[in-house]
């Protein structure tokens, strides 16, 4: 769900006027338009040959933990399924840090001494220290990566789960209904020219700088949904979920990746820089439609009215 618009994008609708099975507004494919979802890290992913398929697409520190327990269904009364694959893939993580227990089929553990670039670009050795703990904390002197026979270019943080060729690919129905339970807060969204993407800046009711929203349409949502408790004229009040946490490292080169990253109210005086995903949602006769993704400030966002909500995305 962490995917982005690189251009201004529209809802996907069904070729068919009496058509029901409309495409959902939480997935990409439910939009038209430059979608991305680079900032949707590969975070097992430490370094990789030029010829990898994942070239392009690990240079970043960011990374995403599950925040919720999502769970999928064909209709809102439906028997629901559960998602684990965040979780699974975690749980992948946490057995990195046993070298006692085996390794999957086909890795293998080696060692290394090279200072990766992301730690080159820190200030000083403090901050190099913050950075490993909290980025791979898999082995105390932060020298262990793993490869895996079918992609022996590319070193892997820790194993990751790897389909059996030898097993039958299961194709599943669309399931367009998600399930979880989660935290809700109100912020809202303010016009604010950014370099790269269609965004909006996130403040408090204060005025105080929370987060980015990265917007699906244009800015004349600002037109037609002004907050009538704003003064100011030119915020929108929002409703957002978190789907997950991230932080990526304090370092120039997240830039190019993440819109806020040089905006003047962002933190910046720290190893880590610490936020929550979130979803802006729009609830039609009591489903929640994505309206935007974003990102608050960690701290900004324990610092809200926040309140635990059941949500259905359509």
């Amino acid at each position: 769900m962490l995917w982005h618009p690189e251009t201004l994008v529209q809802r996907r609708v069904s070729s068919k006027i009496s058509a029901t099975n409309t495409l959902p507004s939480w997935t990409w494919a439910g939009w038209c338009g430059d979608i991305s979802s680079y900032w949707s890290p590969i975070d097992y992913v430490k370094s990789q040959s030029s010829t990898s398929s994942l070239a392009d697409y690990c240079h970043t520190t960011c990374r995403v933990f599950p925040r919720v327990q999502l769970y999928c269904a064909q209709t809102v009364t439906g028997p629901r399924r559960r998602l684990d694959g965040p979780h699974i893939l975690c749980q992948y993580r946490r057995n990195a840090r046993n070298p006692q227990i085996p390794l999957p089929t086909g890795w293998s553990r080696h060692t290394t001494h090279v200072r990766s670039r992301h730690e080159l670009d820190m200030k000083n050795e403090m901050d190099i220290q913050t950075f490993n703990e909290s980025f791979h904390a898999f082995d105390k002197d932060k020298s262990v990566y793993y490869t895996h026979e079918s992609d022996p270019g590319t070193h892997f943080w820790y194993p990751i789960p790897i389909r059996d060729k030898a097993l039958p690919v299961t194709i599943r129905n669309l399931e367009p209904y998600l399930f979880c339970h989660t935290e809700r807060a109100f912020l809202y969204a303010a016009r604010e020219a950014y370099k790269y993407y269609p965004c909006a800046t996130l403040q408090t009711k204060d005025g105080e700088w929370a987060g980015v929203l990265l917007l699906n349409g244009d800015d004349r949502i600002f037109e037609n949904h002004i907050a009538s408790n704003d003064t100011s004229g030119n915020r929108i009040s929002c409703e957002v979920i978190a789907i997950s946490a991230g932080h990526a490292a304090n370092i120039i080169s997240e830039k190019f990746l993440l819109p806020e990253w040089e905006h003047p109210d962002r933190p910046k005086d720290t190893p880590l820089y610490e936020y929550i995903n979130v979803l802006w949602i729009q609830w039609e006769l009591g489903i929640a439609y994505r309206k935007a993704v974003g990102r608050v400030l960690k701290t900004a966002w324990k610092g809200l009215e926040l309140e635990w909500i059941d949500v259905v995305l359509g």
